[in-house]
Protein backbone atom coordinates (compact mmCIF):
# COMPACT_ATOMS: atom_id res chain seq x y z
CA UNK A 1 0.00 0.00 0.00
CA UNK A 2 1.40 3.39 -1.02
CA UNK A 3 0.00 6.85 -0.33
CA UNK A 4 1.73 9.94 -1.72
CA UNK A 5 -0.40 12.46 0.20
CA UNK A 6 0.82 14.11 3.40
CA UNK A 7 -1.23 12.41 6.12
CA UNK A 8 1.07 13.25 9.04
CA UNK A 9 1.65 17.01 9.19
CA UNK A 10 -0.53 19.33 11.33
CA UNK A 11 -3.53 16.99 11.36
CA UNK A 12 -5.26 19.01 14.09
CA UNK A 13 -5.75 21.81 11.57
CA UNK A 14 -6.34 19.55 8.56
CA UNK A 15 -9.52 17.60 9.35
CA UNK A 16 -9.88 16.17 5.83
CA UNK A 17 -6.36 14.71 5.96
CA UNK A 18 -6.97 13.38 9.47
CA UNK A 19 -10.21 11.71 8.41
CA UNK A 20 -8.60 10.20 5.33
CA UNK A 21 -5.72 8.85 7.42
CA UNK A 22 -8.14 7.28 9.90
CA UNK A 23 -10.13 5.67 7.09
CA UNK A 24 -7.02 4.27 5.44
CA UNK A 25 -5.69 2.89 8.72
CA UNK A 26 -9.07 1.20 9.37
CA UNK A 27 -8.94 -0.32 5.92
CA UNK A 28 -5.37 -1.56 6.29
CA UNK A 29 -6.27 -3.24 9.59
CA UNK A 30 -9.36 -4.92 8.21
CA UNK A 31 -9.81 -8.28 6.40
CA UNK A 32 -10.66 -6.27 3.26
CA UNK A 33 -6.97 -5.45 2.85
CA UNK A 34 -5.65 -8.72 1.47
CA UNK A 35 -2.93 -8.18 -1.17
CA UNK A 36 -2.41 -11.19 -3.42
CA UNK A 37 1.21 -10.53 -4.35
CA UNK A 38 4.40 -8.96 -3.10
CA UNK A 39 7.24 -6.85 -4.46
CA UNK A 40 10.92 -6.80 -3.72
CA UNK A 41 12.59 -3.53 -2.87
CA UNK A 42 14.17 -3.34 -6.33
CA UNK A 43 10.83 -3.97 -8.03
CA UNK A 44 9.21 -1.26 -5.94
CA UNK A 45 11.91 1.24 -6.96
CA UNK A 46 11.06 0.74 -10.64
CA UNK A 47 7.55 2.07 -10.00
CA UNK A 48 8.94 5.45 -9.01
CA UNK A 49 11.26 5.98 -11.97
CA UNK A 50 14.95 6.72 -12.06
CA UNK A 51 16.90 8.35 -9.22
CA UNK A 52 16.61 12.09 -9.00
CA UNK A 53 19.04 14.96 -9.39
CA UNK A 54 21.94 15.55 -7.05
CA UNK A 55 23.99 18.71 -6.62
CA UNK A 56 27.40 19.75 -5.37
CA UNK A 57 29.15 23.11 -4.92
CA UNK A 58 32.62 24.46 -4.27
CA UNK A 59 31.19 26.26 -1.24
CA UNK A 60 28.12 25.54 0.87
CA UNK A 61 27.02 26.22 4.41
CA UNK A 62 26.25 23.04 6.41
CA UNK A 63 22.69 24.26 6.99
CA UNK A 64 22.12 25.09 3.32
CA UNK A 65 23.58 22.21 1.24
CA UNK A 66 23.74 22.11 -2.54
CA UNK A 67 20.98 19.48 -2.80
CA UNK A 68 18.51 22.10 -1.60
CA UNK A 69 18.81 23.61 -5.08
CA UNK A 70 17.40 20.48 -6.74
CA UNK A 71 14.72 19.41 -4.23
CA UNK A 72 11.84 21.14 -6.08
CA UNK A 73 11.10 23.18 -2.96
CA UNK A 74 11.62 26.95 -3.39
CA UNK A 75 11.42 27.37 0.39
CA UNK A 76 14.80 25.66 0.83
CA UNK A 77 18.04 27.18 -0.45
CA UNK A 78 21.65 26.45 -1.23
CA UNK A 79 23.99 29.07 0.23
CA UNK A 80 27.75 29.42 0.18
CA UNK A 81 29.56 29.14 3.50
CA UNK A 82 29.89 32.63 4.96
CA UNK A 83 32.10 31.28 7.77
CA UNK A 84 34.85 30.21 5.35
CA UNK A 85 34.71 32.73 2.56
CA UNK A 86 37.00 32.27 -0.38
CA UNK A 87 35.03 34.60 -2.62
CA UNK A 88 33.64 34.09 -6.11
CA UNK A 89 33.60 32.59 -8.59
CA UNK A 90 31.32 29.93 -7.11
CA UNK A 91 30.16 26.81 -8.87
CA UNK A 92 26.91 24.89 -8.39
CA UNK A 93 26.89 21.59 -10.29
CA UNK A 94 23.79 19.49 -10.96
CA UNK A 95 24.25 15.83 -11.84
CA UNK A 96 21.62 13.83 -13.69
CA UNK A 97 21.34 10.08 -13.07
CA UNK A 98 22.31 9.45 -16.71
CA UNK A 99 23.16 11.38 -19.84
CA UNK A 100 20.15 13.28 -21.17
CA UNK A 101 19.39 15.92 -23.77
CA UNK A 102 19.25 19.22 -21.89
CA UNK A 103 17.56 22.14 -23.65
CA UNK A 104 17.74 24.78 -20.93
CA UNK A 105 17.44 25.44 -17.22
CA UNK A 106 15.15 26.90 -14.57
CA UNK A 107 16.56 29.20 -11.92
CA UNK A 108 14.58 30.32 -8.87
CA UNK A 109 16.32 32.84 -6.59
CA UNK A 110 15.82 32.64 -2.85
CA UNK A 111 12.43 34.06 -1.99
CA UNK A 112 12.85 35.18 1.62
CA UNK A 113 15.62 37.80 1.45
CA UNK A 114 18.09 39.25 -1.09
CA UNK A 115 21.30 37.82 0.45
CA UNK A 116 23.40 36.16 -2.21
CA UNK A 117 20.94 36.41 -5.08
CA UNK A 118 23.00 35.71 -8.15
CA UNK A 119 23.78 38.49 -10.61
CA UNK A 120 26.33 37.53 -13.29
CA UNK A 121 26.69 33.90 -14.29
CA UNK A 122 27.63 31.47 -17.03
CA UNK A 123 26.19 28.00 -17.76
CA UNK A 124 28.45 25.07 -18.63
CA UNK A 125 27.93 21.38 -19.41
CA UNK A 126 30.27 18.43 -19.05
CA UNK A 127 31.41 17.25 -22.47
CA UNK A 128 32.37 13.81 -23.76
CA UNK A 129 36.08 14.34 -23.08
CA UNK A 130 35.50 15.41 -19.48
CA UNK A 131 35.94 19.11 -20.23
CA UNK A 132 33.39 21.83 -19.49
CA UNK A 133 31.63 23.41 -22.47
CA UNK A 134 30.24 26.94 -22.31
CA UNK A 135 26.53 27.00 -23.15
CA UNK A 136 26.12 30.72 -22.51
CA UNK A 137 28.39 33.71 -22.36
CA UNK A 138 28.49 35.83 -19.22
CA UNK A 139 24.92 36.92 -18.47
CA UNK A 140 22.96 38.46 -15.59
CA UNK A 141 19.86 37.33 -13.71
CA UNK A 142 17.22 39.91 -12.72
CA UNK A 143 17.55 41.30 -9.20
CA UNK A 144 14.14 40.18 -7.94
CA UNK A 145 12.46 36.90 -7.01
CA UNK A 146 11.06 35.95 -10.41
CA UNK A 147 11.72 32.52 -11.88
CA UNK A 148 13.98 32.41 -14.95
CA UNK A 149 13.39 29.77 -17.65
CA UNK A 150 16.21 29.86 -20.20
CA UNK A 151 16.57 27.85 -23.42
CA UNK A 152 19.97 27.18 -24.97
CA UNK A 153 20.59 27.98 -28.62
CA UNK A 154 21.38 24.29 -29.19
CA UNK A 155 20.44 21.30 -26.98
CA UNK A 156 23.31 19.48 -25.32
CA UNK A 157 23.71 15.83 -24.33
CA UNK A 158 25.22 15.68 -20.85
CA UNK A 159 24.84 14.34 -17.34
CA UNK A 160 26.17 17.46 -15.57
CA UNK A 161 25.16 21.08 -15.75
CA UNK A 162 27.13 23.78 -13.95
CA UNK A 163 26.16 27.27 -12.87
CA UNK A 164 29.32 29.39 -12.75
CA UNK A 165 28.66 32.42 -10.54
CA UNK A 166 30.71 35.62 -10.80
CA UNK A 167 28.95 37.88 -8.29
CA UNK A 168 25.75 38.67 -6.39
CA UNK A 169 23.32 41.57 -6.68
CA UNK A 170 24.02 42.70 -3.11
CA UNK A 171 27.75 42.95 -3.86
CA UNK A 172 28.80 40.62 -1.05
CA UNK A 173 31.10 37.62 -1.67
CA UNK A 174 28.41 34.96 -1.42
CA UNK A 175 25.78 33.21 -3.52
CA UNK A 176 22.47 31.46 -3.00
CA UNK A 177 19.72 29.77 -5.00
CA UNK A 178 16.36 28.20 -4.23
CA UNK A 179 16.34 26.01 -7.36
CA UNK A 180 18.61 25.34 -10.32
CA UNK A 181 17.07 22.64 -12.51
CA UNK A 182 17.83 21.37 -16.02
CA UNK A 183 15.00 21.39 -18.54
CA UNK A 184 15.11 18.18 -20.55
CA UNK A 185 14.05 17.58 -24.14
CA UNK A 186 10.34 16.80 -24.23
CA UNK A 187 9.55 18.74 -21.06
CA UNK A 188 7.50 21.90 -21.30
CA UNK A 189 9.13 23.18 -18.11
CA UNK A 190 11.01 21.96 -15.07
CA UNK A 191 7.92 21.73 -12.89
CA UNK A 192 4.65 19.85 -13.04
CA UNK A 193 1.65 18.96 -10.92
CA UNK A 194 -0.68 16.05 -10.28
CA UNK A 195 -2.38 16.51 -13.63
CA UNK A 196 0.81 15.15 -15.18
CA UNK A 197 0.16 11.82 -13.44
CA UNK A 198 -3.13 11.34 -15.27
CA UNK A 199 -4.85 10.22 -12.07
CA UNK A 200 -7.51 12.82 -11.26
CA UNK A 201 -8.22 15.23 -14.12
CA UNK A 202 -8.63 18.76 -12.83
CA UNK A 203 -7.81 17.81 -9.23
CA UNK A 204 -5.67 20.86 -8.55
CA UNK A 205 -7.34 23.30 -10.92
CA UNK A 206 -8.70 26.43 -9.32
CA UNK A 207 -12.41 26.45 -8.57
CA UNK A 208 -14.50 28.82 -10.70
Amino acid sequence: FVCTLDLETDLENRPAAARLRASLMDYLGSPAFAPQGDLTGEELKTLFGEPGLTASANSMHPDYPANNAVDADPATIWHTDWNHRHGPPFQLTVELPKERTVVGFRYIPRQDKPNGRIKEYRIEALGEEGSWIKLTERRAFPAGTETVDFRFEEPVSTNRLRLHIFNAHDGRPMASAAEFLPILAGESSAEGDVRDLGLIPGFNDESP
